[in-house]
């Protein structure tokens, strides 16, 4: 039973210290105060404008993660010391409630029809994502009086994490493709 599972997960969680959460989605909200988790809103509730940024926050969450689909004349309206945004990492291109792998013997990409590699990744239930081929890199883009950055990592070494954070402190461009979303 997935309830259970989840329950069981969040049990262990609890054990190890563990007092947040990312909530993709308003549902995420009553499991997370049942818990006794702080809840974080994630990308995944796409904040756009002041009234929902507004309607998050009263509801309880801690802060929110901006939509990464603002450009950035619409993130400096919705700024506060409780928002932040995807400053690097991969974006989301889309969910598969099928397992691609389990049910195609799908690789760890898929490629288009230009050679670029898309980073397919396994999700909680048997669900895939598709990840853009190139991460996100805003170092040198003025973002803003955000409250936090948020970087997003999914396939990076360890190694390659402390070069992007000591690259990103520097404001170098990445060493290989780069995505500037909507700046």
């Amino acid at each position: 039973d997935a309830k259970q599972t989840v329950q069981g997960y969040v049990s262990a969680w609890k054990k190890e210290g563990v007092t947040d959460a990312l909530c993709g989605n308003v549902g995420c909200l009553p499991f997370c105060f049942s818990h006794g988790l702080v809840p974080h809103g994630d990308f995944g509730l796409n904040v756009f404008n002041p009234a929902a940024r507004e309607e998050f926050l009263a509801k309880g969450m801690k802060d929110l993660t901006l939509s990464f689909e603002l450009n950035g004349a619409q993130l400096r309206d919705l700024t506060t010391q409780r928002t932040g945004i995807i400053v690097y990492g991969r974006l989301p291109f889309m969910i598969f409630r099928n397992c691609l792998k389990k049910t195609h013997g799908r690789d760890e990409t898929i490629a288009d029809r230009m050679g670029k590699e898309f980073l397919l990744s396994c999700a909680f239930g048997c669900r895939n994502e598709l990840w853009n081929a190139h991460p996100l890199w805003l170092a040198d883009k003025p973002i803003g009086q955000l409250g936090f950055h948020r970087f997003l990592f999914t396939d990076e070494t360890s190694e390659q994490i402390v070069a992007i954070l000591a690259a990103y402190q520097r404001g170098d461009p990445p060493d290989s493709g780069m995505t500037r979303g909507r700046f």
